[in-house]
């Protein structure tokens, strides 16, 4: 049985006798493949950026690179690829750019691109060091401001808003255990988050089981919490570089530093005093660097 295109169909069946009286009627729902072992690839790019793949033609179980570049101030929105009866196919990052396997079936790549939301913060200068930063954790939904359209760059954030930065960037994971420490009490806004974290390995608190939620958080704090999140997440953490002499680190927290320094996540790089309270635009960049350079 032969079909014009790849779908799924319905056939009606019938036994007739032999006077032509119909004795029986049944349907079948199938569907069909298309006959050829190489399935073409369609894009849909929509406006404000384009699409390409690796190949444009590809057997079923090969890998299909996805290169999505956006027009200038544009970034992609949504990426998704239906195979030919509209059923989603998978799609995974493959370093800096996504891949899908592909089907049994012809595919189309679908994309929308939206405009990336500069300019909303009044105290974020367009010549500032911190600018592409904070506008990539605030269009990522990853860091908000203070109100009033201010970002407050030079602020900062406490030990546990950092933490629960990462557990929101994580999904919110359910949490069953409590009482990891003795000053996170249940049911506050920080609870689930802080026990997320400390069962997890990402943070280890003080001595006699405190944890100082209300403290700033300190440049080689977050970068002691970003290696161990990235451990979490199986992100390579192998990669360190030596500091200068000029830098200030603590001596428990010299190999958090090292790995951040290699990474990018640090505006003083080699030369960062990691006993400081981290800025608020230094966080946006430490967490800029993670989501571009360590999580890829």
């Amino acid at each position: 049985l032969y079909v014009d295109k790849a779908g799924t169909y319905t056939f009606t069946f019938t036994l007739y006798d032999g006077d032509g009286v119909a004795l029986a009627s049944d349907t079948a729902t199938v569907r069909a493949y298309p006959a050829e072992e190489d399935y073409r690839v369609y894009i849909d790019a929509g406006k404000h950026g384009t699409v390409t793949v690796s190949d444009r033609y590809a057997a079923k179980g090969d890998r299909v690179i996805i290169y999505a570049t956006p027009d200038k101030g544009y970034e992609l929105d949504t990426l998704k690829v239906y195979d030919a009866w509209g059923d989603r196919v998978d799609v995974y990052a493959y370093g800096s750019n996504y891949a899908f396997t592909m089907p049994r079936s012809a595919v189309k790549v679908v994309a929308t691109f939206t405009d990336v939301k500069y300019g909303h913060f009044t105290d974020v200068p367009t010549d500032s060091w911190y600018y592409d930063a904070v506008y990539y954790v605030y269009n990522h939904d990853i860091m908000d401001g203070i109100g009033n359209r201010t970002f407050n760059p030079y602020g900062d954030l406490s030990r546990a808003m950092i933490v629960t930065t990462l557990y929101r960037l994580e999904g919110e994971p359910g949490v069953r255990t409590s009482g990891s420490f003795r000053d996170v009490p249940d049911n506050t806004w920080y609870s689930s988050a802080v026990e997320w974290a400390a069962k997890e390995g990402i943070v280890k608190g003080y001595g006699k089981k405190t944890f100082k939620p209300s403290e700033s958080v300190t440049v080689e704090q977050l970068a002691a919490i970003l290696q161990r999140y990235a451990d979490y997440k199986g992100y390579d953490i192998d990669e360190t570089v030596r500091l200068y002499a000029d830098a200030v680190v603590s001596q428990w927290a010299v190999n958090n530093v090292r790995w951040a320094a290699a990474e990018g996540l640090l505006r003083d790089g080699r030369s960062t005093n990691g006993t400081l309270v981290a800025t608020r635009a230094e966080i946006a960049y430490a967490l800029y660097g993670f989501m571009v350079n360590v999580a890829k």
